[in-house]
């Protein structure tokens, strides 16, 4: 690839990290609601080294090294998007600076085309770090140079299933699909192998854990071997619905929240007195560094460097609670929702299969 290329590649990749900042400005800025707030430059929009305040609550910085930060107010400025401009590692992050909460979209160099999660130098196209799960999706069509992942719900058990670009479909992290026969009462924990063939129109289920001990019973030889776990590794079934029930409302909740996130209240509850602060500009010395051509040495000299800052000014100032929105188009405040704000969801009870169910210990 010619230079020209490589920094057309480059300018294009940085454009479309500019892009995402933009909008993530939007998102910090505009209020979350139904007025709409708009930003229009003609030209090029530069931020030097320092912060930018905007009255909805949000902070906009550049460091010296040239990276953004888009961050809100109500976490402390601790939590937005963070945007590395470095050529060899460009992103856009999506965290609290903590470190915690990870997302990163890979942009530059070799992080180009990769995203992390909960990782900021991802090695693959995805790399997670934590736990991953699958929520149950119908069956994926195969797809020639492609297999996939995905989980599937069968006889009320959700598994991990993959399908490979041969139409071959087979369960792969959890063996214990029934769907055919039914295992041994008097086997303690039965396990299978499920697979089937979308183009030669067979599935096949096979009693593994039925073939292991028949086989046993044929040689006399040993080749199951079976130990209770440790109590602290046991789970009581009642405890476990009442905790997935738990999750199943929250998120049932949540999927309401975003359906209409907003609540509207009566502006005495909309109002509080805070300590009024205003924005000043400091002037810092700074020591900085340049080369003398003459004597061929590096040399420091002193210049100056401003920042704006928010200072207290000593009075007490009347101002819209965190989190509330004034809407212009029709006078009404609004905060956001909580999950004590939604009622009446409901969800299915939680269920364990019947050969589970038929296996649990006597409490």
């Amino acid at each position: 690839m010619t230079t020209a290329l490589k920094s057309a590649h480059r300018f294009v990749r940085f454009r479309l990290v500019e892009m995402l900042f933009v909008l993530a400005i939007l998102w910090f800025c505009g209020g979350g609601g139904a007025s709409a707030q708009s930003v229009e430059v003609k030209g090029d929009l530069k931020l030097s080294s320092g912060d930018f305040y905007s009255d909805k609550g949000a902070r906009i910085r550049s460091s010296a090294s040239g990276d953004y930060y888009c961050e809100k107010s109500d976490s402390g400025y601790s939590e937005g998007v963070y945007i590395k401009t470095d050529q060899s590692y460009g992103g856009v992050a999506f965290r609290d600076y903590a470190g915690n909460g990870v997302a990163f979209v890979g942009c530059a160099g070799a992080n180009h085309g990769r995203f992390g999660i909960n990782n900021e130098w991802p090695s693959e196209a995805l790399d997670v770090y934590g736990v991953a799960a699958f929520c149950a999706q119908s069956t994926p069509d195969a797809a020639t140079g492609k297999a996939k992942l995905w989980a599937e719900t069968i006889s009320g058990t959700t598994e991990l299933r993959c399908r490979d670009s041969a139409g071959n479909q087979a369960v792969t992290l959890s063996p214990h699909n029934f769907s055919l026969y039914q295992p041994a009462a008097n086997d303690p924990l039965p396990w299978s192998y499920y697979a089937e063939n979308c183009f030669i129109g067979k599935k096949v289920n096979v009693d593994m854990s039925g073939a292991v001990r028949a086989l046993e019973r044929l040689t006399g030889q040993q080749f199951i071997y079976v130990a209770d776990l440790p109590t602290s590794k046991v789970v009581n079934v009642d405890d476990w619905k009442a905790k997935e029930t738990e999750r199943l409302t929250t998120e049932a909740k949540l999927r309401e929240i975003d359906k209409d996130p907003w609540v509207e209240i009566p502006f005495a509850q909309a109002w509080e007195e805070v300590d009024e602060v205003e924005t000043r500009v400091e002037t810092h010395a700074v020591t900085k560094y340049c080369v003398n051509w003459d004597t061929m040495k590096v040399e420091s000299y002193q210049d100056e460097q401003t920042q704006k800052v928010l200072a207290p000014t000593g009075r007490r100032a009347k101002a819209l609670k965190a989190g509330v929105r004034f809407d212009e188009t029709n006078g009404k405040f609004f905060r956001k929702r909580t999950l004590d704000d939604v009622t009446g969801v409901s969800v299915p009870e939680p269920t364990l299969p019947q050969y589970v169910l038929t296996r649990v210990p006597a409490h």
